[in-house]
Order: C-alpha cells, then structure tokens, then sequence
C-alpha cells in the first residue's frame, strides 16, 4: 500500500471500522491499474528515488481521503458533491494523469522493457503507395473530375 488509514486528509470525520482501510485499497488498485501499463508491478519504490514514493503516497492519499470524504454524508452538502472531496479527487486524478503521461516521472521505478526506451508513443503506418492527399488533388483538379485508379498518381496504366 501506499498509504496508511493515519495519512488521509478527513480531520476528525468519524468512520466505521476498516472503511478507511477500503477506500485506501481502491485508490491503490486505481493507481496500479493506471500505471500498470507503462511500470512493472508491483511498483517497487525501495531502491527509486525518494520522490517517486512521495508522489505515489500523494497521489493515493489524495484520491483515498477524497472518495472518503464524499461518500460520507456531512451536512451543508446536501444539494451536490463535497466541495473539499471532489477538489482532493481532483488533485489525485490530475497527478496521476502527470505520472502516467510522463511529464511526472517516477525516477527509478522499473518500466516495462517495451517502453523503457521509447515511451509509450502512437505508431502511424502509411501502407499506401500513394498519400491521400495527393490522391485527392490527383482525382480533383481545377474543379475537373478525373477518374482515380489507387496507386497510381498520373492515371497511368502500369505496365
């Protein structure tokens, strides 16, 4: 886990044994679930650097003690969500999306073998001969509609 029950931000709201202890739980599955793609799990922050299990203790308090605070019913929030919950939720949301993206990095923690150099990048293959766009000037030009064989460029025959 990466917090525990004494870390969360509720104050003194009074809570049901082991609810806190759920709550924590779900926020961990969340983050593992989340950054599972790119790190290898368990997230072993042992040997990483001390900011990578900070961010991750934070990112877990955060959604832990806001999903709390939210399902708890506490008076003058009867007509929408918790403003403090949602704005804790929002915080853990907002850093995990940073971690995961990478422009929050977890220095340290062991990355997937495929994404240990490269990143988690989008591939795009252009399987074509011809690019669509030129096939689109070549069908449509000067307001003349020529017939388009794919492939080939200059309506010419191969042969």
């Amino acid at each position: 886990m990466y917090c525990e029950r004494g870390d969360l931000l509720i104050g003194d709201l009074p809570l049901p044994a082991n609810m806190a202890e759920g709550f924590i739980q779900a926020a961990v599955d969340e983050i593992d679930s989340v950054l599972g793609v790119n790190y290898i799990l368990p997230i072993d922050t042992a040997l990483a650097d001390p900011t990578a299990d900070l961010t991750l203790k934070r990112i877990a308090v955060l959604l832990a003690s806001g999903r709390l605070i939210m399902a708890q019913a506490t008076g003058s929030e009867d007509e929408g969500v918790h403003a403090y919950g949602m704005y804790l939720l929002r915080e853990g949301k907002d850093l995990l999306c940073k971690v995961e993206s990478g422009a929050l990095p977890l220095i340290g923690v062991t990355k997937r073998e495929e994404y240990a150099d490269t990143g988690n990048t989008p591939y795009i293959k252009q399987e074509d001969s011809v690019s669509p766009i030129d096939a689109y000037y070549s069908t449509v030009s000067r307001g003349i509609f020529k017939r388009f064989v794919p492939g080939d460029l200059n309506d010419e025959v191969a042969s």
